[in-house]
């Protein structure tokens, strides 16, 4: 049988998370299947990291379009310039695609997805969108919401979303042609790390207000009351449109006097080095996240978690709603901590109480650990979009015309 050719479409080319979910995807899907091409809408880390799985990568620039942010569009004219200029990029990203003559394009972020409903019935192929993002009023403005939602419920084949909690931001008919796959590790993941002295306490991942670093901080500097030889680290560095919030959260760690107690590691490539020497993993996102993957890789290997109780967080640590509270603002869930989001309080009341009962928290990771390897395997998400595409590539022949 003849390989299906898919081409993935995304709007950037820095490593994100749905940017890392697509390659541990890519690397997990059948070639022999799927025949993958890419095209990026920047050049960056991304473009590197296909080359070296020989997928093949064009770039085909949107410019200016491309750095608009989600906060950007509640200004009506902003928004108006982004929409003028996806239109004005349409036919370039058409005739990129008609080349490679797809069964199926998948976009695979907001924007992509959004050029992608006026350029895939010019080219008269079928198309799939991997949401990563809670089309919701905590992150998206109103009008881009709605016609996200819009898009989702008029225009692809199959949606995928990364978690329940993303499909409900979807409206019914929306819903309604999603299926979940949950992102997945590959076996690296679950290896055994090596021995360390695991000391700190620490947030892993890019910096970035919807992450809640400057949270941590806060929540840093309450918990050196009680303990005061604690130690922090920050893992990661901020991207995309970032930079200011990064020199905030830096200020924040001067003007608390923790500069001897909080280490900036800068950007790690690879788990297993970010995780190393981190005692406790916190996840303080004051935005419901989506689906919160460090939170599982942190899981996977076997460091004890604290993760806000919103998005699409709690399915991975609280899978079956069963979390009794605490203290006010933080809850005992099976495989982890949780706290309320944007709270620095109930966050460093969480942590204060990991801190006092270290081997109940380490008989938690270990079965969060198991858990993770059972519900959360890179196999499992592959064999779920292997259905989806193959479903949704067979409703139209591939683009033949030049």
């Amino acid at each position: 049988m003849r390989a299906s050719r898919v081409v993935v479409v995304s709007h950037t080319a820095q490593l994100g998370g749905a940017e890392t979910a697509m390659l541990r995807l890519l690397d997990a899907l059948d070639r022999e299947r799927f025949d993958v091409r890419v095209v990026l809408f920047d050049d960056g880390e991304l473009r590197e990291r296909l080359a070296a799985r020989d997928i093949p990568v064009e770039i085909v620039a949107l410019g200016a379009t491309s750095t608009i942010t989600r906060q950007q569009t509640a200004s009506p004219l902003t928004a108006l310039r982004g929409v003028a200029g996806a239109i004005a990029f349409t036919p370039r990203l058409a005739r990129a695609l008609r080349r490679h003559r797809p069964h199926l394009v998948v976009a695979n972020s907001l924007k992509s997805a959004a050029v992608l409903s006026i350029a895939a019935p010019l080219l008269r192929s079928p198309w799939v969108w991997h949401l990563h993002d809670r089309l919701s009023g905590d992150y998206l403005p109103k009008a881009a919401r709605l016609l996200l939602r819009v898009i989702a419920a008029t225009g692809p084949r199959r949606v995928v979303a990364n978690s329940q909690a993303t499909r409900l931001t979807l409206g019914r008919r929306g819903r309604a042609r999603t299926t979940v796959a949950y992102p997945g590790l590959d076996a690296p993941a679950f290896s055994e790390r090596e021995a360390h002295a695991a000391d700190a306490i620490g947030m892993v991942g890019r910096i970035s207000e919807t992450k809640g670093q400057l949270l941590f901080v806060q929540a840093a500097s309450r918990l050196l009351r009680t303990h005061p030889d604690a130690r922090f680290r920050i893992v990661g560095a901020a991207l995309f449109q970032d930079g200011d919030y990064e020199k905030r959260v830096r200020a924040a760690v001067d003007s608390d006097g923790l500069g001897d107690r909080v280490d900036f590691t800068g950007w790690v490539g690879e788990p297993t080095e970010a995780f190393a020497g981190l005692r406790l993993l916190v996840h303080a996102s004051p935005v419901p996240e989506p689906f919160g993957q460090v939170v599982m890789e942190g899981m996977a290997a076997s460091i004890p978690v604290i993760a806000t109780r919103a998005g699409g967080v709690p399915e991975v640590v609280d899978p079956e709603g069963r979390a009794a509270q605490l203290a006010d603002g933080v809850w005992r869930a099976a495989f982890g901590l949780l706290v309320r989001p944007g709270d620095p309080g109930a966050l460093s009341r969480a942590m204060e109480w990991a801190l006092d009962h270290r081997e109940e928290c380490d008989v938690t990771a270990a079965a969060a650990r198991a858990s993770v390897a059972e519900r959360f395997t890179i196999d499992a998400t592959a064999a779920i979009v292997d259905s989806v595409w193959t479903r949704a590539a067979r409703q139209l022949r591939p683009v033949v015309r030049g």
